[in-house]
């Protein structure tokens, strides 16, 4: 069910579990509770939401989990829909219905042609229902790469939550965090809501880990590395399993030492480091796959490596394994935000750029979702001005703008700088 792997027995997080455990005993009661989770990346803001809602499922609670990204924050309610699981078809004919109103064009009508307006109020009204018929959990990881619209929704629901059997859950970077969700959080916190950080683990708990993870007590050398980590268990784990596979590789002592000595460059390097415990066809997989973002259709995949699914399927299924993806519904998402940053960040910025404008192009011809054009074309910065591209936004233009209006005006307006004098198409 949850997109996070449960924290390690041996982590000490119960001061930080105590506010969740608190807003789930409200819950059980009929009471409505949110709770703020932050801390930096890695440090284990979804895990312990993970370990607090262990067995909730269970009670037979209306739960919903929503992932945010760079990506989402140009998509209009995308990480609220995602939340709520507002489908089409979804079984549930509550949502199905939220979801045929969002798609539909007559949303405008209903505010001055703002769809994003009509689409919180649409939220709001499905968020109300489920609440009515049922305890609700809703969570939303990494909000502070939220749409500003869905960012809006969390806002109103925390606002009411004296009124609502609901628990909200936020995970946020500490820092930095733009004004809007800086807004979201004093208010949260001006109105009582429940503020949990966390902080580095201490080095007793990494000395644990690190134990666990090597079925024996850290070396002096490898203390030493481990404490690069800072107290970061994503980070920690990582350095160790790059260690580890550099040490199982090595074919002698010296070359052991030699392993254990050398620290990764970066962190970034340390997490890239995770394609080489896959082949070489799923690594190419992968490393496309990031261009898409955080979360990605197979079919998208398919298009931009041009090949069909069938022959994806085994070097996905591999990276699953490996625990570098996982599935969510009709998408594959890599396990972690810092695990898709490593091979996107890994390539140089020119080759990247050109790499987008070229995804745009293929999944362009082959009719695919516009938002998912947009946004490759918006990531080709400082390619604009192509014929295809300005053809193509002028057809997108209509859908484009009802449902991402800010990501359709900054790719209009750059078509729009780069448009030769003269010429009328925009």
């Amino acid at each position: 069910m949850w997109p996070i792997d449960r924290p390690p027995k041996w982590v000490d997080r119960s001061q930080e579990l105590a506010a969740l455990r608190a807003g789930l005993e409200a819950l059980r009661h009929g009471e409505g509770a949110a709770v703020w989770v932050e801390g930096e990346p890695g440090i284990g803001k979804s895990s312990l939401v993970v370990e607090a809602l262990a067995g909730v499922s269970e009670l037979g609670w209306d739960i919903g989990w929503g992932m945010a990204d760079q990506l989402a924050e140009q998509l209009p309610l995308s990480v609220m829909q995602d939340c709520l699981q507002v489908r089409l078809n979804s079984p549930d004919p509550r949502r199905a219905h939220a979801a045929g109103l969002l798609r539909s064009q007559r949303l405008g009508l209903f505010a001055d042609g703002d769809a994003s307006v009509s689409g919180i109020e649409v939220l709001m009204a499905l968020a109300d229902e489920l609440c009515a018929a049922a305890p609700t959990v809703m969570v939303i990881d990494d909000l502070q790469w939220a749409d500003d619209a869905s960012l809006l929704v969390w806002h109103r629901l925390a606002a009411s939550i004296d009124q609502l059997r609901l628990l909200l859950i936020a995970t946020c970077r500490s820092d930095p965090r733009r004004p809007d969700v800086q807004q979201v959080r004093t208010s949260l916190a001006r109105r009582g809501g429940a503020l949990v950080t966390l902080g580095p683990l201490p080095e007793t708990d990494v000395a644990d880990i690190v134990t666990a993870m090597l079925g024996a007590p850290p070396e002096d050398t490898l203390r030493r590395l481990t404490a690069q980590a800072a107290g970061n268990p994503l980070y920690l784990r990582e350095l160790v399993d790059a260690l580890e596979r550099e040490r199982a590789q090595a074919s002698s002592a010296a070359e052991v030492s030699t392993a254990q000595e050398k620290m990764p460059a970066s962190l970034a390097a340390v997490l890239n480091d995770r394609l080489s415990s896959v082949s070489a066809q799923a690594a190419q997989i992968l490393r496309t796959a990031a261009l898409l973002g955080a979360k990605f259709t197979v079919t998208d995949l398919a298009v931009l490596l041009r090949r069909p699914v069938s022959e994806l399927a085994a070097g996905l299924q591999e990276a699953v394994a490996a625990r570098i993806l996982v599935g969510s519904d009709s998408e594959l998402a890599f396990r972690h935000q810092l695990i898709h940053q490593a091979p996107y960040a890994s390539m140089p910025t020119a080759l990247r750029t050109a790499l987008h404008a070229e995804a745009a192009r293929e999944l362009a011809a082959t009719d695919a979702d516009p938002l998912s054009v947009a946004q490759q074309l918006l990531s080709a910065a400082g390619a604009p001005g192509e014929g295809w591209a300005r053809a193509w936004l002028i057809q997108a233009a209509p859908a484009l703008t009802t449902r991402a209006p800010q990501l359709a005006a900054d790719l209009l307006r750059r078509e729009l700088h780069a448009t030769p004098s003269g010429d009328g198409r925009l």
